[in-house]
């Protein structure tokens, strides 16, 4: 119920100050909710959240945090970030037939 939408993750990002507490709670989350989604299906997450985390704190770190963040962590992130999204897409046609829907009552 706490979740937030893509406009206000993206969108406090651009919040002078804010933005310092915000990247603690986007950059750990996204992958949390990706792993979640994997878990409903029983399979192990494949987004690394202790990289989200890495990544978040690097962010402090003049020059070589930078460096590490751009070239490194965040092409890493990303990359699994969009391939656990492709996977969750590919399942989402087999959810929908009533034998593989997950049972929430």
């Amino acid at each position: 119920s706490d979740d937030f939408g893509a406009g206000k993750a993206i969108g406090f990002l651009f919040i002078p100050f804010y933005y310092l507490y915000w990247i603690f709670m986007y950059w750990p989350r996204l992958p949390q909710q990706l792993n979640f989604q994997y878990k409903l299906r029983g399979q192990n997450g494949p987004v690394s959240e202790g990289l989200a985390l890495t990544r978040a704190i690097l962010n402090f770190i003049p020059y070589i945090g930078f460096a590490a963040n751009f070239l490194v962590i965040t092409p890493i992130l990303l990359s699994q970030t969009q391939s656990a999204v492709n996977g969750l897409v590919q399942q989402g046609s087999d959810l929908n037939s009533p034998q593989s829907a997950p049972f929430y009552g």
